[in-house]
């Protein structure tokens, strides 16, 4: 008995070891019942259907404690959703515009790119700064919380859609990397003409091209 206690005792540290999830980060799932049905933006399309990316930034948004303005309410998919409904956060009905929530408070976007080295995203994941990541052959986003010490590949996530808590960096083929300070960043650079829907089956591209700014 004490040897499999101890047995024990070494796997559990053993996974402790093997995995850094540094800081925590507030889950939430699309398709929780209270806002599963909710109605993105101003389409048919619900929150359980596409989205994974929304939910994504507002449980970046709730981990450092931000408020929806105004109300001062909690911010969750639907309340997130029901903001940028109102607040230009959307283009074509439902497709987010990643950098609209710097008007809530301190969180913004400080790049946009199809590539990061692992020790830029240990960095990024290290100092809290949000990593949100397209997987599933573009067709789904995730929340980055952690890496492996011992699988170099393995990435620990939130995923908003699926029983699915790491993914390895061969899975992921975009990052939104957002920081959480107060200084104002500079927006003007980004295009807002443009974007690319997604839903949890298909990503198809609007008007051809896409922006800095927005989701796809």
């Amino acid at each position: 008995m004490k040897a499999i206690n101890s047995l024990l005792l070494v796997v559990l540290f053993v996974g402790i070891v093997l995995a850094d999830v540094p800081y925590h980060w507030t889950m939430y799932k699309q398709c929780d019942g209270k806002w599963a049905n909710d109605r993105m933006g101003t389409t048919s399309e619900t929150i359980c259907r596409i989205g994974c990316a929304m939910s994504c930034v507002a449980m970046s948004l709730d981990s450092f404690g931000e408020r929806v303005p105004g109300s001062n309410a909690q911010i969750t998919p639907a309340t997130l959703n029901t903001w940028l409904t109102h607040n230009g956060g959307y283009v074509s009905g439902n497709e987010i515009i990643w950098d609209s929530v710097h008007k809530i408070g301190r969180l913004h976007v400080v790049q946009v790119t199809g590539s990061l080295t692992r020790a830029q995203l240990v960095n990024y994941i290290s100092r809290r700064m949000p990593v949100i990541a397209n997987v599933r052959h573009g067709t789904h986003w995730v929340l980055l919380t952690g890496y492996s010490n011992s699988n170099e590949a393995a990435y620990n996530v939130n995923d908003p859609g699926f029983n699915q808590d790491v993914y390895n960096r061969s899975d992921m083929g975009r990052f939104i990397v957002y920081s959480f300070s107060t200084t104002e960043p500079a927006h003007n650079e980004f295009s807002q003409e443009f974007a690319e829907a997604h839903t949890l089956k298909e990503a198809n591209i609007v008007n051809g091209q896409h922006s800095r700014y927005m989701q796809f």
